[in-house]
């Protein structure tokens, strides 16, 4: 500098004009008494005279710190020293300045709001296309998904009338213990009820010797049952003969062809005008001799079944005098078991 530097006393510098400068850049900057910025790398405050920075020798780490941070700060801003190297920190007025020029410019700027830009209309051919396009794509799910859901829904019927029909049978058993238990109790008899369905297995012959087929019991069936006994095996059924036979050895006629039953997606465009959709279904129509009896008899193939384990008695001679020929009522189920 150009005037000699001393330390400033209470009432402040005198004589000197570089000694005022140096005191009124000191008070611009807030800068403690008796205090100079020693130069760009260091960053604390020194006294004049002093060998130590203040910081050291007050031992307070935050006036470094705040030291360190002003000059970064004003370094960026672009006023860290003066032309006249007196390096005095212009940090604050700098930083004040910026920010009234910055309000300045936002005061300025006119605050006009964008107007919206209008969405152009959609051309008409467009959006018939469109719609055309969703209700194609909406045809083509309903044809992708439509098979799965009525087979899905087909399986839940299937399994409900099963159910249905497992409640009635057992509902008929119980029945018919009941009342024999009531007669019993009574010192009566109970004498079951006419039985409707017959199966008959060809026992001599040649063709079609072993083959089996239901009946449906009446006055003119069973005569002809009567006329030819002596080549036949017949008698009454029960649940679990039925079931066995339909499938295990239930065949259809589809298509004038002898076709295995092994779904019941065979069994629903044959029968399924009558309701006859599944295998339950048709056990069920079969077994308690409904309406729709002949239809569902017709439909399926003659069985053919193997020659009964253990072989036979004497074909020739009645079942009732120790042969196999002739109606042996509720024993011709021990015989389909031995055949099946």
């Amino acid at each position: 500098m150009g005037g000699v530097m001393r330390t400033t006393g209470p009432t402040g510098p005198t004589n000197s004009t570089d000694e005022q400068q140096q005191w009124e850049n000191r008070i611009a900057v807030k800068q403690p008494r008796g205090m100079l910025r020693t130069g760009l790398k260091e960053n604390c405050w020194k006294e004049e005279g002093a060998k130590k920075p203040v910081c050291e020798k007050w031992g307070h780490i935050g006036r470094e710190l705040l030291g360190f941070a002003l000059w970064s700060f004003s370094a960026l801003a672009g006023g860290l020293f003066k032309d006249n190297g007196s390096h005095y920190c212009g940090l604050y007025a700098g930083t004040i300045e910026g920010a009234e020029e910055k309000k300045k410019k936002v005061a300025a700027k006119p605050q006009t709001q964008e107007k919206k830009k209008k969405v152009p209309a959609v051309p008409e051919t467009l959006k018939k296309k469109r719609r055309n396009f969703t209700e194609l794509k909406i045809k083509r799910l309903r044809k992708k998904f439509a098979p799965k859901m009525l087979r899905k829904a087909r399986r839940k019927l299937i399994y409900e009338r099963a159910k249905h029909y497992h409640k009635e049978y057992r509902q008929m058993y119980r029945t018919e213990i009941q009342m024999a238990r009531m007669a019993r109790k009574a010192g009566n008899f109970y004498v079951p009820a006419e039985p409707k369905l017959a199966f008959v297995i060809r026992i001599r012959g040649i063709n079609g010797i072993f083959n089996g087929t239901f009946v449906k019991l009446n006055e003119a069936s069973i005569n002809i049952l009567r006329t030819v006994e002596p080549y036949i095996a017949w008698g009454y059924p029960n649940l679990k003969s039925v079931n066995e036979l339909i499938y295990k050895c239930g065949y259809g006629k589809i298509n004038k062809k002898r076709i295995a039953l092994t779904d019941n997606a065979l069994i629903a465009p044959s029968l399924g005008k009558y309701g006859i959709i599944c295998m339950e279904d048709l056990i069920h129509e079969i077994y308690t001799v409904g309406k729709h009896f002949k239809e569902a008899n017709n439909f399926l193939w003659p069985f053919k079944l193997s020659s009964p384990r253990g072989g036979m008695m004497k074909k020739t001679t009645h079942f009732v005098e120790g042969g196999d020929a002739g109606n042996r009522e509720d024993q011709i189920s021990r015989l389909i078991r031995r055949m099946n």
